[in-house]
């Protein structure tokens, strides 16, 4: 039995760096035709929690949408994985409803006593100062 064995090249499931600005890929959405779609790949990072995990955005170059998000091969948290989360995040990034901005209530901070127009930082100390002005009316 001969030990020459077929050499067989490694499946690359990710492109290489070199091949982010240029990478092509068939539109799922024109299947069963084979159309082609001009993506470009960026590295960027899932805020759904507080892991930070890397992703990579697989974004189209005609319209600059993004299409796809995938584990980051080289960060070290996400290791080319992705959570539920993380796969969950494109559905956000196209929801009309997402909130983008914060927007403090009408009726202010609450347990500051400041009016919604006051920013946070001025509405007399936080949570700490209104702890102790209610604190000392009560010993008088």
């Amino acid at each position: 039995m001969p030990d020459s064995a077929p050499v067989v090249a490694p499946l690359a499931d990710v492109p290489s760096v070199e091949q982010w600005d240029s990478w092509t890929e068939y539109d799922p959405a024109a299947w069963p035709k084979k159309v082609k779609r001009a993506d470009m790949l960026g590295p960027t990072v899932c805020v759904n929690c507080e892991s930070a995990c890397g992703l990579t955005a697989y974004v189209e170059k005609e319209t600059v949408e993004i299409k796809t998000l995938e584990g980051n091969p080289h960060n070290s948290g996400s290791r080319r994985r992705n959570c539920a989360k993380g796969t969950a995040r494109i559905n956000q990034s196209h929801d009309r409803e997402w909130i983008l901005h914060w927007r403090p209530p009408r009726g202010g901070i609450a347990g500051t006593g400041a009016r919604a127009s006051t920013p946070p930082a001025e509405a007399g100390g936080g949570e700490m100062g209104a702890l102790a002005g209610s604190a000392g009316s009560r010993a008088g």
